[in-house]
């Protein structure tokens, strides 16, 4: 096993560590990455839809694909914090968001355990109640997360 990190992903490492235990808001840098789930648990009910969820610039876009249908739905990130080792997919990030073209706000943490890597997406509806999304992200599709 060669324990050469190479010199450019130790620099984007320490720069996501850096940017998640600051909680940068929306104008700051974030890092970006992306991951897929082909299992999302709505409201407790579990749905088969290909999910992709990816941080680009200061946004989170969550693509979904299945049965003849697709949509995208674009968040702005306003805060950012927690920590994570990349290496072992291990530690907790916690997204504060605003949703484009809606005056909604969500929260996504993403969660990585031995177990695997989990994310939650709760989206904060006007009556004071959540809608929730929990991911299972296929760890074989995760990039820079």
């Amino acid at each position: 096993m060669n324990r050469y990190i190479p010199l450019q992903r130790f620099f984007l490492s320490v720069l996501f560590l850096l940017a998640c235990t600051t909680g940068l808001p929306a104008q700051g840098q974030t890092t970006e990455w992306s991951a897929e789930s082909h299992l999302v648990t709505v409201n407790g009910t579990k749905v088969e839809i290909m999910s992709n969820l990816s941080v680009q610039g200061t946004s989170l876009v969550w693509e979904q694909t299945g049965y003849n249908t697709s949509s995208t739905s674009t968040f702005n990130i306003v805060s950012a914090s927690g920590s994570w080792d990349a290496r072992e997919h291990l530690g907790e990030l916690s997204y504060g968001l605003e949703t484009e073209g809606s005056p909604r706000t969500a929260t996504l943490t993403v969660s990585g355990t031995v177990e695997g890597i989990a994310m939650a997406l709760a989206v904060h509806l006007p009556d004071g109640t959540d809608d929730s999304y929990i991911f299972l992200v296929d760890t074989d599709t995760l990039t820079n997360l």
